[in-house]
């Protein structure tokens, strides 16, 4: 009986980590970190790249809800520790923006917006 909850614990541990691994975020966050930096010149059109140089706002800048401060992007994520029968943490906010952006590198540009 003790193996047979064994088994269910490591398959739910299993599932956890397998969409953890494949989640969205995860992926890119891996291949980013992979592959080194690109001029902007040698990156084609829509291709997911790591791309360094200076921002420069399109537009309004956002304000930073927390620091008050100019930006082009934030995240802002609160979390509420349930104490119910599992110590669990639940996301309570979860806030993306972004504004339209130009990074500028050596005479190339790259227009970001994710809206």
């Amino acid at each position: 009986m003790v193996f047979v909850y064994l088994i269910i614990i490591a398959g739910i541990a299993l599932i956890v980590l397998y969409s953890f691994y494949y989640a969205k975020a995860a992926v890119v966050k891996r291949e980013l970190k992979k592959n080194p930096a690109t001029p902007i010149a040698r990156v084609p059109q829509g291709a997911t790249a790591r791309i360094t140089g200076t921002a420069q706002l399109v537009g309004e800048p956002l304000i930073a809800p927390l620091s008050r401060r100019e930006c082009c992007f934030y995240h802002l994520e609160v979390k509420e520790n349930k104490r119910d029968e599992n110590t669990n943490w639940v996301t309570i906010i979860d806030i993306y923006k972004c504004a339209p952006y130009v990074v500028h590198d050596n005479g190339s540009y790259a227009f970001i917006n994710s809206a």
